[in-house]
């Protein structure tokens, strides 16, 4: 999981090449090749990975379809997922590819002691739990995760979200992010700066609902997310 700064409305394209010159953490796209296909822009290879006859990448823009062509444009926050899988029912071997680890900042956070260690014979996962309340305090949003036990060195790091809704039933918005890296076993509380958007609608008073997502990255490139809801009060 990574952060791209584009301008917003841009395409899929774009999005791509502004994540090879400069991402956070750096190296989310070390190499992409594009296509034109289905009135949209499509996946043809990324990070040394090709699409073929028994697998393609697919793109979902903010909670939307996935789909092998996107011609959406990508707005202000909006979190684009790319997945490499089978289109056929008995696809060959999927491409065997060495991912390399993100560099990841360390968060600012006090460590203590995180849930305990899973029971033998459970596969660990390196996914966070999101634990306790948040907390806002002079323009910031902390909020405390959970590294599993059993993890080794890798730990888990990745990239925290919180959005908003600026009215009931409105499009959620992007409140802030920050990326975060945890050792194994120990629980560390995240401070995210929060953007205009949400500070405007902290200022106007009353309880305001916030979407948390945590994308860990595996140290063979699997996403794992953990999803989570909370209030904060202006």
């Amino acid at each position: 999981m990574c952060r791209v700064d584009v301008a917003e409305g841009s395409g899929l394209g774009a999005l791509l090449a502004a994540a090879a010159a400069t991402s956070t953490p750096a190296g989310c796209v070390s190499g992409f090749a594009t296509e034109a296909a289905g009135g949209g822009t499509a996946i043809a290879a990324l990070d040394g990975v090709a699409a073929n006859s028994d697998y393609q990448w697919k793109v979902r823009v903010d909670g939307g379809a996935a789909s092998a062509a996107s011609a959406e444009p990508i707005g202000f926050g909006d979190l684009v997922f790319l997945q490499y899988g089978a289109v056929v029912a008995d696809p060959g071997p999927a491409p065997q590819v060495d991912v390399p680890p993100l560099d990841a900042p360390a968060p600012s956070t006090n460590s203590q002691s995180a849930p305990s260690a899973p029971s033998a014979g459970t596969a660990v996962l390196a996914r966070v739990s999101v634990v306790g309340k948040a907390r806002w305090s002079d323009g910031t949003l902390a909020v405390t995760l959970g590294c599993p036990r059993g993890l080794g060195e890798a730990g888990c790091s990745g990239l925290l979200t919180a959005r908003f809704r600026s009215h009931p039933g409105g499009k959620l918005r992007l409140g802030g992010s920050a990326s975060y890296r945890l050792a194994a076993g120990t629980q560390g509380t995240v401070e995210l700066t929060a953007n205009r958007a949400l500070r405007k609608r902290l200022a106007g008073g009353g309880r305001v609902g916030l979407r948390l997502l945590a994308v860990t990255r595996g140290e063979t490139g699997e996403a794992w997310v953990t999803r989570a809801k909370r209030f904060v009060r202006g």
